[in-house]
């Protein structure tokens, strides 16, 4: 009775950071999904400024209900602008890459994310995972290399996904699962509203600084659109900082692949996109063994 009351905090803290991890993944992908729209008139740098713009209210609305301004003071202030900045650097990326591809073959890509994070937590956190985890890993970055690798007669494509674009996506993973190993640190001491808004913070300050030389003036449909962007954004962010910050990286991460269905639904509505076999079968593989990460993570929880 004892080590099973020892057992729940633990559990109950995976089953909501799990739960905020799919909120989230949901709003990211009708974020990202506007956020494709977008890039087709405007410049990546008119959409980081505006979006961050409109994530403040939401962001802003969240930091009064945690405590008000008072929550924002922190001696950590250097590290949440560094994560800030990684933040920045892998959405800008993610956004340069989006128009070179249909949205789901960017999903595909980008759920290599989970499996960096898994590897990472060991060199960085100090997290342990297991040979059959790291087999798990290895198993999936070789099906982001089948789904990306060229084929005969053409040296830029390889299943559908542009080189260039998967190349660029993939550097954007990395910055992404570098800033999300930071949330981990970071949540130690700090709030998942303070950590959002700094963040936030960093992205405005970025898009202020390069909009105005790439500045097209926006349609009020597309305002409304920006709007609905920095929105879904700010609720998004806090949701998936909360789920990394109250739970472990490889217990949360492998709920981000249930974006890979809503990236075919919006590419499918909005684009008539849908993915290819050797991108379908690449996600599958990643999604299983993002699936045995977790398995894995679980078994080894149960037996401490």
């Amino acid at each position: 009775m004892v080590e099973r009351k020892a057992a729940l905090p633990r559990a109950d803290s995976a089953r909501r950071g799990i739960l905020m991890m799919v909120i989230a993944t949901a709003l990211w992908s009708a974020h990202d999904a506007a956020g494709k729209w977008l890039t087709e008139e405007y410049s990546i740098f008119q959409i980081l400024f505006l979006r961050s713009l409109f994530a403040l209210f939401p962001i802003l609305l969240l930091v009064h209900r945690e405590g008000g301004l008072a929550q924002l003071r922190t001696r950590r202030l250097a590290a949440l602008l560094g994560r800030g900045c990684l933040g920045a650097t892998a959405f800008g990326l993610f956004l340069a890459g989006l128009p070179l591809m249909p949205l789901a073959s960017a999903y595909a890509i980008a759920m290599s994310a989970p499996l960096l994070i898994t590897a990472l937590s060991v060199p960085i956190l100090g997290e342990r995972v297991g040979p059959r985890r790291w087999a798990a890993v290895l198993v999936g970055f070789a099906a982001v290399l089948f789904m990306i690798r060229p084929e005969a007669g053409d040296g830029w494509t390889g299943g559908g996904i542009p080189l260039v674009g998967a190349g660029i996506l993939l550097v954007a993973m990395l910055f992404y699962a570098l800033g999300m190993m930071a949330t981990r640190a970071l949540g130690r001491t700090e709030s998942a509203a303070r950590m959002t808004f700094y963040a936030s913070l960093v992205f405005l300050v970025a898009g202020a600084a390069t909009a105005p030389f790439v500045w097209v003036t926006p349609s009020l449909g597309d305002l409304a659109l920006f709007a609905a962007v920095g929105l879904l954004a700010g609720l998004a962010q806090y949701c998936m900082t909360q789920a990394f910050r109250i739970a472990p990286p490889a217990t949360v991460a492998p709920f981000e692949y249930s974006a890979m269905v809503w990236a075919v639904i919006f590419g499918f509505l909005i684009w008539g996109d849908l993915p290819g076999w050797q991108v379908s079968v690449g996600s599958a593989v990643i999604v299983l063994s993002g699936l045995y990460v977790l398995h894995r993570e679980t078994a080894a929880e149960r037996a401490e």
